[in-house]
């Protein structure tokens, strides 16, 4: 059988070939996405391929796919790269100057590898292996704080203790040299965090005050219109994109808006000057004159209904009569050519009014007392000078993470979570960062931080504990690492816990060498996604098996999903729970607790 299916498409690759050979470069519009073609230079014949996971023509990169693009290539010295949802390379991220990881002249333990602190390609301080001491029959010992190779070790530290080196969060764990050392948690800068004491441990904290949230909108700040940005430190902050008074304009809903002095096509007597309605640069109309009617002996003259040069003029409208043109108000005078016309008095839209009956008139939003919700924004109505009623904005409840109900900021009361059938397990072996860099780990569990704010059962978290055993918990150390899985909900320690794959797990790379334990953040604020994968793992005692599995958490929705890469999964003698419980234990749901083998299904759960 495989010889026939290897025949077959043997053929069909000559056949394709031949047809290639004879082709010529399309048309945009033939309907055919050519070679040359992308969805970017011709819509009509090719397809959006972004979002696909792989990098096709005019894109830079596609999901986690980044081409080898790197911070440092692109111009930058250090930093993470990423991919935008329009798959074009997100260096936000990317930093002009050094996040330095060391200090000129430490020296540390990894393991039993000695490391000692030098510069980059970017000249930027990073850990460099230089020793490993099992080379020598040794073992590595920084207890002194000078990192060697030695016959001995004693305890660096105390295990569980946490500490800030340079930006990385460290714990103190068991190393591979039989004592206690400090072991790399994460980068706090990578997220734009603070590696710095909170509490009576040390963590990756958001020192900013937020001004605003990515994606939220622009908005206007008097004249100026404004955009929600990140500033060098990784604070949003609203950033000026222009001042609409220097052309005439309004700032109007984070836009400038034009003041148009008059409607298109219209014409007007401006003493003896004739002048038209017309556009300018910025598509707002305003007058223009075309002839001055005195310099042939003529006077301008409205009365016929359009301005035009006469030898003698007619009363265009009664003296004290007003009416409107457009949005300006205008009353009846006499003109310097002795007859009756229109005077303009007020243009009411420069006030965000409008003209009705020659008078400047409210267009009101709202009426006192009213209150909404623009996106996770308060707003409450209000009048301005002239007594007409708008929508103010409030507070941004995102920024006590809370949402918006009915103009108010609520803490969002969840009661259970609805879940659905999915698939689509995407590992992130390939570009995800390890979470430890223990080589094997066996009852354990290691801290992370959510790049943004994830509510789950209406408490917000920003931290988290992943434990080896295919569970992971929220907010503090659960201070377990619970192996003998049980049905769910359950009242003992964990909880506020996603149960992804409850069992007594191990990920060792002597006996998968890619085992390991990954983090990755995709997509762009406010529709970023944390994945947090167990790659690699096998039931304790059962060597043989091996299995991969997800947690992915979504910013704004709060909903989760639990994945699991059946097509590599090895070995039916697991007995493990699927399910997620809240932090008192007492709501969640059981998927199943005797799960031997992955479920049938993936599952994407939403709050209710």
């Amino acid at each position: 059988m495989k010889i026939h299916v290897a025949i077959i498409a043997f053929f069909l690759v000559i056949g394709l070939l031949s047809c290639a050979g004879g082709s010529t470069s399309g048309v945009c519009g033939d309907g055919v996405c050519s070679s040359g073609e992308s969805y970017a230079s011709c819509p009509d014949d090719c397809t959006d391929l972004c979002g696909n996971a792989r990098i096709d023509d005019g894109e830079e990169c596609d999901t986690g796919e980044l081409g080898g693009a790197t911070c440092l290539g692109e111009g930058f010295v250090s930093g993470t790269i990423s991919c935008n949802v329009d798959c074009t390379l997100n260096t936000s991220l990317c930093d002009t100057t050094c996040n330095d990881l060391c200090a000129s002249g430490d020296s540390r333990c990894s393991g039993n590898d000695l490391q000692q602190c030098a510069q980059d390609g970017g000249g930027c301080y990073v850990w460099e292996t230089q020793t490993d001491c099992t080379q020598s029959t040794q073992i590595c010992d920084d207890s002194t704080g000078t990192a060697q190779c030695s016959d001995t070790c004693q305890d660096a530290c105390t295990d569980g203790e946490t500490r800030c080196q340079s930006t990385v969060l460290q714990s103190c764990q068991m190393g591979e040299n039989g004592c206690t050392q400090w072991k790399d948690n994460q980068d706090c800068a990578v997220n734009s965090l603070t590696c710095m004491l909170s509490g009576s441990e040390y963590a990756c904290v958001d020192t900013c005050t937020h001004e605003c949230t990515i994606g939220e909108g622009d908005r206007c700040d008097g004249t100026t219109s404004q955009t929600c940005t990140t500033d060098g430190n990784g604070c949003r902050v609203w950033q000026d994109i222009e001042d609409c008074s220097t052309t005439g304009r309004l700032c109007s809903a984070g836009s400038c808006t034009c003041v148009n002095e008059c409607t298109d096509s219209t014409t007007r007597c401006s003493g003896d000057l004739r002048q038209d309605c017309v556009a300018d640069t910025y598509g707002c109309y305003a007058w223009e004159t075309a002839q001055d009617c005195s310099s042939t002996g003529l006077v301008c003259d409205t009365s016929s209904g359009t301005a035009q040069c006469v030898a003698s003029c007619t009363d265009a409208c009664s003296s004290g009569q007003t009416d409107c043109l457009g949005d300006v108000t205008r009353t009846c005078a006499m003109q310097a050519s002795g007859c009756y016309g229109w005077d303009e008095v007020t243009n009411c839209a420069s006030t965000s009014r409008s003209c009705s009956s020659g008078s400047c008139v409210c267009n009101d939003q709202c009426a006192s007392g009213q209150m909404r919700c623009s996106g996770t924004v308060t707003q409450s109505c209000a009048s301005d000078a002239y007594g007409c009623w708008y929508f103010a904005d409030g507070t941004d409840c995102a920024t006590l993470s809370q949402e918006c109900v009915s103009g108010v900021c609520e803490t969002p009361v969840v009661t259970d979570y609805t879940c659905s059938v999915t698939s689509g397990y995407e590992s992130i072996n390939a570009t995800g960062t390890e979470l430890t860099t223990d080589t094997d780990g066996d009852d354990e569990h290691y801290a992370f931080t959510i790049p943004f704010s994830f509510s789950y059962y209406g408490t917000t978290y920003t931290t988290g504990y992943l434990c080896t055993n295919g569970w992971v918990s929220f907010g503090s150390d659960p201070g377990v690492d619970i192996l003998s899985n049980t049905t769910l909900p359950n009242t003992s320690t964990p909880n506020a816990a996603i149960y992804v794959f409850w069992d007594d797990l191990v990920y060792e790379q002597d006996v998968w060498a890619d085992a390991r334990l990954l983090y990755q953040t995709t997509g762009t604020s406010p529709n970023r996604v944390f994945i947090l994968e167990w790659y690699q793992v096998y039931r304790y005692a059962y060597s043989d098996h091996k299995a991969s599995f997800q947690l992915r958490l979504y910013e704004g929705s709060n909903a989760f999903e639990v994945s699991y890469d059946r097509a590599n999964w090895v070995g039916s003698s697991y007995s493990a729970t699927i399910g997620y419980e809240d932090e008192t234990g007492t709501l969640g749901l059981d998927i199943g607790s005797t799960f031997t083998a992955p479920p049938d299904d993936d599952y994407y759960c939403v709050p209710n």
